[in-house]
C-alpha cells in the first residue's frame, strides 16, 4: 500500500497560517498586497459596487509596508554566515572535510 503523502499532522496544520504570514511578511510589500483582503481588509466589505472596488484597488496601490521582517531575516542570516565554520574532526574522519557525501560535496556544503 503506498504512503499517503497528502496527510498533514494536526500541529503542522495549526501552524500553516502563521508560517504563511511570516513568509509573506519577510517577502515584502508585494506579497502583502498580493494577499489582498487577508492583510488589507476592504473598509466596506459589504459594498461590492464598482466604485467601492475601484476605491479598494486604489487603497491597495497606496498601501505602504515597511519590511522590517525581511530586513531582520537578511541581517540575521548575514550574522550567522559571516564567519567560515571551524571544523574539528578526529583523524579518521578528516576525509569528510572534502567529500562528506561520497559525491564530492564538502562538509561545509
Amino acid at each position: 500500500m503506498p504512503a499517503d503523502i497528502t496527510y498533514i499532522r494536526d500541529e503542522v496544520q495549526c501552524m500553516l497560517p502563521l508560517w504563511r504570514q511570516v513568509n509573506d511578511a519577510a517577502a515584502g510589500e508585494h506579497a502583502v498586497r498580493e494577499a489582498g483582503e487577508l492583510y488589507l481588509p476592504r473598509p466596506n466589505a459589504e459594498d461590492r459596487s464598482p466604485e467601492n472596488m475601484a476605491r479598494y484597488h486604489a487603497y491597495l496601490q497606496r498601501a505602504v509596508y515597511y519590511n522590517a521582517t525581511g530586513r531582520t531575516l537578511s541581517g540575521l542570516t548575514g550574522i550567522a554566515f559571516r564567519r567560515w565554520p571551524e571544523i574539528t574532526l578526529p583523524a579518521g574522519l578528516d576525509y569528510l572535510k572534502d567529500d562528506a557525501d561520497g559525491s564530492g560535496a564538502t562538509l561545509i556544503q
